[in-house]
């Protein structure tokens, strides 16, 4: 088999991708926990 090197700018695009989709996830997340606190101290 050959083997052709990933382009670099696809890799790094692509790991942004993921990277992005999780840290939206975490903070949708965050935002929840927040809005639920705020309003069990309400």
């Amino acid at each position: 088999m050959i083997f052709r090197p990933i382009d670099p700018g696809l890799a790094i695009f692509a790991f942004a991708d993921v990277y992005l989709q999780n840290l939206d996830a975490h903070r949708l997340d965050f935002g929840l926990v927040k809005l639920k606190q705020m309003l069990k101290d309400y």
